[in-house]
């Protein structure tokens, strides 16, 4: 007779009920909890960027926030964290390092070494945590007259009310 680990039994019960449901309802972690929150929410402390890991690196996913600490240090898409506060981000699992990233307090300072293709000594960057507010429209104009287009990348709580606005923003040009 073999141990039975009561959280992994416990685990693949609860997943194996989840399939009977339907193909979307998931459960979720702990550490996914704070994900789901800012999803709702549409805003958080941090640096304002999204991250990927890549080749066990944290890697900058795209272009950070407009406005935000990421934004205004000039890192850039692509760019690799290799270091958060002298501590490195190799293998680390992309929740660990966003929670880093984020901290817990507005005005708190947070130092990243970033690898960039290109640049042949890492870049040192200390950033100052700000409110970020997340936004789901990424491009909202005409293009071509009488035609407008809107990029809504993301779906969270405000993500209504920014397609409101950008149609009343259309609407007045």
């Amino acid at each position: 007779i073999e141990e039975i680990d009561p959280e992994k039994f416990m685990r693949a019960g609860v997943e194996g009920m989840l399939d009977r449901l339907d193909p979307y309802t998931v459960y979720l972690e702990q550490d996914g909890q704070e994900e789901i929150e800012i999803m709702t929410r549409g805003k958080y402390y941090g640096v304002g960027m999204r991250i990927v890991v890549r080749n066990g690196w944290a890697t900058v996913s795209e272009q950070p926030f407009s406005g935000s600490p990421s934004f205004r240090a000039g890192i850039r898409e692509g760019d690799q964290i290799i270091e958060i506060d002298g501590e490195s981000t190799k293998g680390n699992s992309l929740n660990k390092t966003a929670g880093r990233l984020r901290g817990k307090e507005k005005g708190s300072e947070v130092t990243i070494k970033i690898k960039r293709i290109g640049e042949e000594k890492p870049l040192l960057f200390t950033l100052i945590r700000d409110e970020i507010i997340v936004t789901d429209i990424e491009f909202a104009d005409f293009i071509e007259p009488g035609i407008g287009y809107i990029d809504l990348s993301h779906f969270n709580r405000g993500a209504g009310i920014q397609v409101r606005d950008a149609i009343e923003r259309l609407k007045n040009q």
